[in-house]
């Protein structure tokens, strides 16, 4: 391999532990957010997620639900179907298998979200 190729794959692998690292400190704050306040519906809790949002284009949603799958915050414009089932989605399952407050899935298509586009879904 060469020595640019290898430069472009560190440079890669550099962008991604960044893009993953920015991921998860937006994640902390919003925990903190949380055990600070003891409660989801609080002012302070909302701003920060639309400054999210406002800031990161390529979050669509934020959502967060019970180990039951049960829904708490939905903050976004964005509404869950009503047969929408999180216990039946694989990054959910591995986020109830696994440990701490933050888990991060690989890409994938949600289809729980109605949208005003008759057959897609985010």
């Amino acid at each position: 391999m060469s020595e640019n190729s290898l430069e472009i794959m560190e440079q890669v692998e550099r962008n991604l532990d960044n893009y993953l690292k920015g991921m998860i400190d937006l994640s902390n704050l919003l925990v903190i957010d949380i055990n600070k306040f003891k409660e989801l519906n609080i002012p302070e809790l909302d701003r920060d997620i639309e400054t999210l949002m406002r800031t990161r284009t390529d979050i669509l949603s934020v959502s967060m639900f019970t180990t039951r799958g049960k829904l708490l915050y939905e903050g976004t414009n964005l509404r869950l179907k009503d047969t929408a089932n999180v216990k039946e989605e694989t990054w959910f399952q591995s986020a109830i298998s696994g440990k701490g407050d933050i888990h991060i899935s690989p890409p994938h298509v949600q289809n729980l979200y109605k949208t005003d586009t008759p057959g897609s879904s985010l």
